[in-house]
């Protein structure tokens, strides 16, 4: 016999085998069990017990049930919840070619616009692309040469609060909205009620609200994109026609400003500019333009929720105040305003901001994508499951953060008040905001000098405490937080003074220091 006849028979017989063992381990997965979760009703599984807002409370209140690996269904749509840090970093760390990639969210992509931004960009090439971007405007030496101007806002966002104390919500606005227009656009904000810092300030609200998975059902049923808009119930299709017209209208406006002032050589140093001016291809504009776009959207309201947070948790612990400023006061002797350069030499201020991040996590869920079947801790994962990472549920429990809703920095550092402590599977910065692996924010360093500039410069200069009412008696402040993909406290009072005549004049003498 030949060795083709020989080859033939052992190459089919080869082949069923291999069909055959393929077919086996694909039986055998499918075989293991779903995560544990609430009971599903017919067709429509758990659709009527996944929460519209505040997601990451009802999620925690299942973990209470059924453990820290969640399944639920939606209409078809397989949803897996992760409650601990440890899947978390098991799935978007250690796998994650196949979880990091963003679910399909058709209300704040197709329909509100957002579709083509770093956000909602699946891997590939244009993703890789816009990261490359973005690189440029966010790598350690460009970061650096952002902090002088985070520097001047900062001190100046503390002369405004002294003005008009009680617009320190507006003031907070202001500062970091006009530090992100100054870096992406060359943008200069000259006063309150700037037009593009309100245009920004509503694509922030409206990116939010639509990147939150579960605030729309046509997230979970696609098919209703289809529904007329003028049908009753419709509401949700007319209201992203005006988030997307808004969207496009400031981005298409932004550009025109940017191309008008590079032709008349009037153009202040940006990251739009540089990259416009560098791109070999015409073409290249659109990505250029989404990938800035990223950049204020995804990087400003996260800041912006974070100093709100601040402000809020010095209401209430004055004693936390007091020791920040003895340390401020220890390095700068009270006769001038900290500077990066203090950073390293106030580990508590360094540990405030780690407690914000922590005790009010300006995103509480994230949701990832399975590109593929999966199988973890012997349950099986659905190619397509949206694959919520809880952040609240891992920065409140209790094995890991002792009287976990009490604002409490000395957490983040040993018993000699100066040596980090090493927080289990969090990283350096203590908690999981900025995001897992492929999907890490890539503006972390720069939010990370936001916080620290506005934090220390705001603790060297102000006095926060509670308001009073009318009888004098204090105001509580309201904790809950506005429904969102990113968790701003609602409205609070609070009352803000100089923390001292001299501290007072701090910020005007930094300003005339500074143009002398």
């Amino acid at each position: 016999m030949s060795s083709l006849d020989l080859t033939l028979p052992v190459g089919v017989i080869g082949g069923i085998f291999i069909v055959y063992a393929a077919r086996r381990w694909v039986s055998s997965r499918r075989a293991l069990p779903l995560p544990p979760g609430p009971k599903p009703l017919p067709i429509i599984g758990n659709i009527h017990q996944f929460p519209d807002e505040n997601e990451h409370l009802t999620f925690e209140e299942w973990g209470k049930a059924y453990g820290d690996i969640i399944y639920v269904n939606l209409l078809g749509q397989p949803v897996v919840i992760l409650n601990s840090a440890k899947a978390a970093i098991d799935l978007f760390e250690k796998r994650s070619d196949i979880y990091s990639e963003r679910p399909v969210l058709t209300m704040g992509g197709e329909l509100a616009g957002w579709d083509r931004s770093l956000a909602y960009t699946t891997h590939g090439e244009r993703f890789r692309q816009m990261r490359k971007y973005l690189s440029q405007a966010m790598n350690p030496r460009a970061v650096k040469g952002y902090r002088p101007l985070q520097t001047s806002e900062a001190r100046a966002s503390c002369a405004r609060q002294l003005t008009t104390p009680r617009d320190f919500i507006r003031h907070i606005d202001r500062t970091v909205s006009a530090l992100a227009l100054s870096i992406i656009y060359g943008y200069c904000v000259s006063a309150d009620g700037d037009p593009l810092v309100v245009r920004i300030e509503e694509l922030s609200e409206s990116f939010s609200r639509t990147v939150h998975a579960g605030a729309y059902l046509v997230n979970i049923f696609p098919s209703l994109k289809y529904v007329p808009a003028w049908l009753p119930g419709a509401g949700f299709k007319r209201q992203a026609a005006r988030w997307k017209k808004s969207l496009l209208d400031t981005l298409d406006d932004a550009f025109a400003m940017v191309h008008s002032r590079m032709a008349a050589g009037t153009q202040t140093p940006s990251l739009a500019s540089h990259l416009l001016s560098t791109m070999s291809d015409k073409g290249e504009e659109e990505t250029i333009r989404w990938t800035v776009l990223s950049v204020h959207a995804g990087g400003t309201d996260p800041s912006i929720a974070a100093l709100k947070t601040f402000y809020l948790a010095m209401t209430l612990y004055p004693a936390v105040q007091k020791k920040a400023r003895a340390e401020i006061d220890g390095v700068t002797g009270g006769t001038r305003l900290p500077e990066f350069q203090d950073r390293e030499d106030l580990p508590y201020v360094k540990a405030i901001i780690k407690e914000v991040l922590r005790w009010n996590s300006v995103a509480n869920t994230v949701p990832h994508a399975s590109k593929r079947e999966d199988v973890y801790e012997g349950y099986r994962i659905p190619k397509g499951s949206i694959v919520f990472a809880n952040f609240w549920t891992m920065h409140n429990n209790p094995a890991v953060f002792k009287d976990a809703r009490t604002f409490q920095p000395e957490r983040f550092l040993e018993a000699d008040g100066k040596t980090p402590v090493v927080v289990p599977y969090a990283k350096e910065w203590g908690s999981f905001v900025f995001g897992f692996r492929r999907r890490i924010c890539p503006g972390q360093a720069l939010a990370d000098d936001t916080l620290f500039i506005n934090v220390a410069t705001t603790l060297a200069t102000l006095s926060i405490s509670k308001a009073l009412n009318e009888h004098g008696a204090p105001i509580e402040p309201d904790l809950n937080h506005i429904p969102g993909a990113i968790s701003h406290p609602k409205p609070f009072a609070c009352k803000i003074e100089p923390r001292s005549s001299e501290a007072a004049e701090l910020p005007k003498q930094a300003a005339e220091t500074a143009t002398a």
